[in-house]
């Protein structure tokens, strides 16, 4: 049986063109849209649901600072070259955890803002005992938009995830006024559309299942 790669993952790339194929990483772009998977041979970080929200609550406060880089993450060569090097006004929108047997996954959404624009990312990982992978839908959107979305979000979990109209064609990125109005809906709408394409191959099923610390 094969080992758990890259390829051993598949969800909904919307139809979006692959330019990145290298390091580990893989990428789909279209318009203001970016799409991005990482594979990891490494134990995932989180402990506990309780000690990951810690965890961002923190990474909020210290990417909110004056003079933060991604450089003090000290990220591994994949995720650094996914994210930009300065980032302003960070805030946590959304963190759910939830399953997709056999992995375990943790979703979060968080905006900043860079070089005049807002930039919402929405990162999914799935994780096992000693394997991980990470998947983040990012767009980038005007900075002086009213982010109305933001506020029926908070910074709490939210399961009231919308469901995707299946009359709307997301292959092109923004698509209608509704969504150009309303980014964080619509990145929600991407997100969701996401999660539910997640598949593995059969290789995936040998590893061993994900435990948090306080299971």
């Amino acid at each position: 049986m094969a080992l758990p790669s890259l390829d051993s993952l598949h969800f909904d790339t919307f139809g979006w063109e692959q330019d990145r194929d290298e390091d580990g990483v893989r990428e789909w772009r279209s318009g203001n849209f970016v799409l991005s998977e990482c594979f990891f041979k490494a134990r995932p970080a989180p402990t506990s649901p309780e000690k990951v929200r810690q965890n961002l609550v923190a990474l909020e406060s210290l990417m909110g600072s004056e003079d933060f880089s991604t450089q003090d993450l000290e990220l591994s060569e994949p995720l650094a070259k996914l994210h930009p090097a300065v980032l302003e006004h960070i805030k946590l929108l959304e963190l759910e955890f939830f399953e997709i047997p056999p992995a375990k996954c943790v979703l979060t959404m968080m905006r900043g803002q860079a070089q005049g624009h807002n930039l919402y990312s929405t990162n999914i990982q799935v994780l096992f005992a000693e394997r991980f992978w990470g998947i983040e839908l990012a767009m980038k959107h005007d900075a002086d938009s009213v982010e109305a979305g933001e506020d029926a979000i908070g910074s709490a979990k939210s399961n009231d995830s919308p469901k995707l109209d299946s009359g709307v064609d997301l292959s092109e990125g923004p698509c209608g006024e509704t969504s150009e109005q309303d980014p964080v809906t619509h990145m929600r709408l991407l997100a969701q559309r996401l999660r539910d394409s997640i598949t593995f191959e059969p290789e995936v099923l040998s590893l061993k299942p994900f435990v948090y610390n306080d299971e």
